[in-house]
């Protein structure tokens, strides 16, 4: 580009040397002619393409003559950036694991949810009774386990801070079984603390750590559970996706009067099908027994 340019004025000032111009007014009227070298300059290099590097080229230069000139100011900058880059970091790593990754049960492919269909329609789906329950546990040959959950209720609860309102689930001893998980720290319920209630509690994992800092010397704490006192037995593992909102993991008492009546359909029922077992050949098993159940005939299917 600068041999072009300089053949052009050496060219302009020939032409006007031939004129009759000294040697210096024939360079300086070549000049004139030829107009800003620089802004020639600038017009071919963006015909070019290339002047986005130059410009990056100058702001490097500038930015790190301004970084040596402001040597503490680099530093917390560069401080700062770390810092943020290694939040984010950890963040999504938090993410990915408890929202983008799926939660992994034991064999998560044969565990299957019992609903009802009260009028023989897909779209009336209901949850099942005590004694649903009991029938479906009791009379099926397609599952290993069969659990019943009470998904979602409130306690007060004190002695963990202020006193909150508590978000729990209370489960049949065979939940354990069922999903394949164990508590992370401690143990589960004994037999008998699901006939005839129980003085412990097991802490979900996001309970523990907010109300509890992560207390690593958590088991034998006292709490107060619906006014009521409880001893921690244990914390569950972290489960992101079908507990992901409780806090303390409950014993559900079949035995209640609440929980005795057919008609009172508040429980998820959950199962792990036996190795080769097919849905189809479940689900056939399961709505012939719903049709046995007192009061409800053979119009209705599960």
């Amino acid at each position: 580009m600068n041999e072009e340019i300089q053949f052009d004025l050496d060219r302009e000032t020939e032409e006007n040397l031939r004129a009759g111009l000294n040697a210096e007014d024939a360079r300086n009227e070549a000049r004139k002619a030829f107009g800003s070298v620089l802004r020639a300059e600038e017009s071919v290099r963006e015909a070019w393409g290339w002047s986005w590097l130059e410009c990056i080229s100058q702001d490097l230069r500038h930015a790190l003559r301004s970084m040596r000139k402001n040597t503490g100011f680099t530093l917390a900058v560069i401080l700062s950036i770390g810092i943020g880059v290694g939040a984010n970091s950890a963040m999504f790593s938090v993410m990915n694991g408890v929202l983008l990754q799926p939660i992994e049960f034991r064999d998560s492919g044969r565990l299957v949810q019992v609903w009802e269909h009260p009028t023989g329609g897909v779209n009336g789906r209901a949850q099942g009774s005590g004694p649903d329950f009991s029938d479906f546990r009791d009379q099926n040959t397609s599952f290993e386990h069969l659990t019943a959950v009470l998904p979602a209720f409130t306690f007060p609860v004190s002695g963990a801070g202020d006193p909150i309102v508590a978000r729990c689930a209370a489960f049949s001893p065979e939940f354990f079984d069922v999903f394949g998980i164990q508590p992370m720290i401690g143990g589960v319920y004994v037999p008998a603390e699901y006939q005839d209630g129980s003085n412990s509690v097991l802490l979900s994992y996001g309970f523990w750590q907010r109300q509890f800092g992560g207390d690593p010397q958590i088991l034998g704490r006292r709490l107060d559970v619906n006014h009521e006192p409880q001893v921690v037995i244990g914390v569950m593992p972290p489960t992101h996706d079908l507990f992901s909102s409780v806090d303390l993991f409950l014993t559900f008492v079949p035995d209640y009067a609440w929980a005795v009546q057919r008609g009172n359909k508040f429980l998820d029922i959950v199962g792990r099908l036996r190795p080769g077992i097919t849905l189809a050949r479940a689900q056939e098993e399961m709505q012939a027994i719903y049709r046995r159940m007192p009061g409800v005939g053979s119009c209705r299917d599960s």
